[in-house]
């Protein structure tokens, strides 16, 4: 199984025709920074938001269909999680919301135990994710970070940008290792990667080497020690590698990428007329004609028997399930959030003796419940003092108006989180983000105000039809209610 791009553009930028045949391979997109690494992986993973793409691009020779983003992994250079959840419920979410609907729910979860021990994350599987500094550390978050979307279970490809950038040697040397292990366990891998050490580059099978602008300097296989790169540079004007010298570094010098680096070779002009191109292009016309039979039948059935061109995974049910759970979680591991909500909160008791003046016992709990029931405590009973115990009641009717505004930055950073990350990935539909939302929001402030609106309220109103009684305008008491 593979994939191909044929003259694709965004924006006037060509990339040129490359075949990616995923069988247990790692490849590798190198260039300076401005070469346009960033955004052929993503105009490949179908997550470009801005700009124009054009261009054929094919999975095993057939376009593309709309189940394309949920059957690949995307790990981001930002590793963005919900902090108040654990590795192992991180992995399960995206283990039952992106894994195809032909597998039942234990083995989606037999998945995440594979995953777990995969990625060797047994020791913190129960961790809290947390902030950087106060939960997992760096290395911890890329392994969750690429753990998230093997839990996946992507058919065809699991994309990285960037997997080492940002950190140290050890936890650099580490990623790729996981990665190889991945690849051996027939995981096919297509990353970016900046200046990466003679080690690490050799870890990886194929180098797709862009030239600032994301013009294409070579496409091909690496080989041994670099070897098979290296003697295609020679080949063209380049000077001889010495012993001892990082491949990556004299690749980027060669083309004139590296700091304070010039060449006077057109090294993309140079790929245009390589027999190297010739070899690409015939393999790419081939693939729009010929197709291996066994594996195009197998993927018909597949996409008859488990509706596997649909958009999500998931059935609206099942979305609206995890996401409702995973929402409910947050908000009972946010406990400044319900302490806010609780401070907000009123509560407040009348006693009305028979006879005598009326008296408002309050029993407030937060400021603004003070400011009300104190401002009005004990009110006359005159005209006067129904039309400020109804103001009282208006000013308990603007506290929703609080209530939204401690709302808008836990919805702000549900938001980032889809927007980044589960929107691209065909996790859930937008509509099931916005409804869960809201439902999870009227969930926790009826917890909050049903005896405060049930107490404020009654007493509210039976205590100004009291005093309306009393100074006899009960009519024009309840026609302003």
């Amino acid at each position: 199984m593979g994939e191909a791009w044929h003259s694709h553009c965004l924006d006037g930028r060509s990339l040129q025709p490359v075949i990616l045949d995923f069988m247990k391979l790692t490849k590798h997109i190198k260039g300076s920074s401005g070469a346009g690494k960033t955004t052929l992986l993503d105009c490949l993973a179908s997550r470009v938001s801005t700009g124009v793409v054009t261009g054929d691009m094919f999975v095993d020779g057939k376009l593309r269909d709309n189940s394309f983003q949920r059957q690949t992994g995307y790990v981001q250079q930002q590793d963005l999680h919900l902090e108040t959840s654990t590795v192992r419920e991180a992995l399960t979410f995206s283990a039952l919301l992106r894994q195809s609907n032909e597998y039942s729910h234990q083995e989606k979860l037999d998945y995440v135990e594979t995953v777990i021990s995969l990625l060797e994350m047994e020791d913190y599987e129960h961790a809290i994710v947390g902030v950087l500094g106060q939960g997992l550390n760096v290395e911890q978050r890329k392994r969750l970070t690429i753990g998230v979307e093997l839990a996946a279970r992507p058919r065809l490809l699991l994309f990285l940008d960037e997997p080492t950038s940002g950190l140290d040697s050890q936890t650099s040397w580490s990623i790729c290792n996981l990665m190889r292990k991945l690849t051996d366990n027939g995981q096919a891998i297509l990353c970016t990667i900046h200046q990466p050490s003679a080690m690490l580059f050799q870890r990886f099978d194929r180098l797709l080497l862009l030239a600032r602008g994301g013009r294409t300097v070579y496409f091909g296989d690496i080989g041994v020690d670099s070897r098979t790169l290296i003697d295609y540079l020679v080949r063209n004007g380049a000077p001889k590698c010495e012993e001892g010298v990082n491949p990556a570094e004299y690749i980027l010098q060669v083309i004139g990428a590296a700091a304070g680096s010039k060449t006077e070779i057109e090294w993309p002009e140079v790929w245009q007329r390589s027999q190297e191109l010739v070899d690409v292009k015939t393999e790419l016309k081939a693939l729009k004609v010929t197709r291996v039979k066994v594996e195009v039948d197998q993927m018909e059935q597949e996409v008859q028997s488990s509706g596997k061109d649909t958009e999500f995974a998931a059935s609206f049910s099942s979305q609206m399930n995890q996401v409702l759970k995973r929402l409910l979680q947050q908000y009972w591991r946010s406990p400044s959030y319900i302490y806010s909500k609780a401070i907000l909160s009123v509560g407040s008791v009348s006693s009305i003796p028979a006879d005598g003046p009326v008296e408002i016992y309050s029993a407030n709990i937060s400021s603004q419940a003070l400011f009300i029931g104190m401002s009005y405590f004990s009110a006359e009973r005159t005209q006067m003092g129904i039309q400020n115990q109804q103001f009282g009641v208006f000013l308990l009717l603007i506290i929703f108006g609080t209530v939204i505004e401690q709302m808008v930055p836990v919805f702000v950073a549900q938001r980032s989180l889809y927007e980044a990350r589960e929107r691209s990935s065909k996790t859930y539909s937008w509509q099931v983000f916005v409804a869960s939302c809201l439902i999870v929001e009227v969930i926790w402030n009826s917890v909050r105000l049903t005896p405060t609106l049930w107490t404020k309220t009654n007493k509210t109103i039976l205590t100004i039809l009291t005093h309306s009684s009393w100074v006899s305008c009960v009519s024009s008491a309840g026609t302003t209610l």
